[in-house]
């Protein structure tokens, strides 16, 4: 079983048959297994955790379900893009397997760094600027094609066409864990680990891709802060989208009075889901 707001998370999502998906912390694995099902396991589901029995336990589970398209891997996902060093690297690994002229090896390195700016330039729910780029996305792969798997991380920028981030979080959302004395400092670095999370996600995500973060915490700093944060750290880059099927409440606007880091404006307020533990689908005016 699962709670409303994770069944609605992928949801919102809904990833087109023939995508390319990201599940960035993905165990145990619900949503990983509901995304390539929702798709028609056409497609690729990458499904990340940073522990190796959690992995086992996705890809058991994916198996249950008899989904070929899951595949998952063991990986801190804030090291999950590759960066232009490793890029570069892999390029002269390439080169020295399959010898080309000095004018063909010019030129695949004009094409390789023109791909890697287009994709850094590329982008809660939210969606990356900028129509996909040609062989960066796989919005328009024909579903009777299965993809080829991606294997482990890291991935090149632009890679994915969805990705859902639901991090690692205070969980004050869940009431057994309203006992569990959080400091303020211990929150704080939650939300940072959680920015750097969102830092990967923005990169791997191909322009005009789709992107849900969420959490199972009431705490703002962790939810509306980072949703606002992600917004003003690229700029032209993401735009929010209504989360719809929209049953959780508005988001909360104002600013932490703490830091003063703001949290959403009415308009972004509106784009977004909260839930709060005591109340039960409160729904949305119209």
């Amino acid at each position: 079983l699962q709670a409303l707001p994770s069944i609605l998370a992928a949801q919102v999502l809904s990833p087109r048959p023939g995508s390319r998906v990201l599940d960035m912390c993905a165990a145990p694995g619900g949503k990983t297994t509901w995304l390539a099902a929702a798709m028609g396991d056409e497609g690729r589901v990458v499904a990340l955790d940073r522990t190796t029995a959690k992995v086992e336990e996705i890809r058991s589970l994916a198996r249950d379900f008899g989904l070929t398209s899951v595949e998952a891997h063991r990986a801190d996902a804030t090291q999950a893009v590759r960066l232009q060093q490793q890029h570069t690297e892999a390029e002269a690994e390439a080169t020295a397997a399959a010898p080309s002229s000095p004018s063909e090896a010019a030129t695949q390195a004009a094409a390789a760094a023109a791909e890697a700016k287009a994709a850094a330039a590329a982008g809660a729910a939210m969606q990356a600027e900028g129509a996909p780029a040609a062989g960066s996305s796989a919005l328009h792969h024909s579903p009777s094609s299965p993809l080829p798997a991606l294997g482990p991380p890291p991935y090149h920028p632009a890679s994915f066409d969805y990705i859902l981030l639901d991090p690692p979080c205070s969980a004050l959302g869940l009431r057994p864990r309203l006992l569990h004395a959080w400091s303020l400092k211990q929150l704080r670095a939650l939300a940072a680990y959680q920015r750097s999370l969102l830092h990967t996600a923005v990169q791997l995500l191909a322009p005009g891709g789709e992107l849900v973060y969420c959490t199972c915490t009431i705490n703002p700093e962790e939810n509306e802060g980072n949703v606002a944060w992600v917004l003003d750290r690229y700029p032209g880059t993401l735009q929010l989208l209504p989360a719809a099927p929209l049953l959780g409440l508005p988001g909360l606007t104002g600013a932490d009075p703490g830091t003063g880091a703001r949290w959403l404006r009415q308009e972004e307020a509106e784009l977004v889901q909260r839930f709060d533990p005591g109340v039960l689908l409160p729904g949305r005016k119209r």
